[in-house]
């Protein structure tokens, strides 16, 4: 029958190595953070979660905090 060489592949191919987001983080906000959260990703059409990495990048490329070697 089949072997491993003749099995399918599934699910979405993997990206370049420097793009895959492999790392969880994990944060707890109030419940007005959370509906302000909401609401941002609401009107923007995102799911909360493309809604907090983008704000995440967002603060990420204008702090001034660390240094972008």
């Amino acid at each position: 029958m089949g072997t491993l060489d003749n099995k399918l592949q599934r699910g979405r191919p993997a990206g370049p190595t420097e793009l895959v987001r492999s790392h969880r983080l994990v944060t707890f906000v109030t419940e007005a953070e959370f509906d302000r959260m909401s609401q941002l990703a609401s009107a923007d059409n995102k799911s909360l979660s493309a809604t907090a990495y983008d704000l995440l990048m967002h603060g990420l490329r204008t702090t001034s905090k660390i240094d972008n070697n």
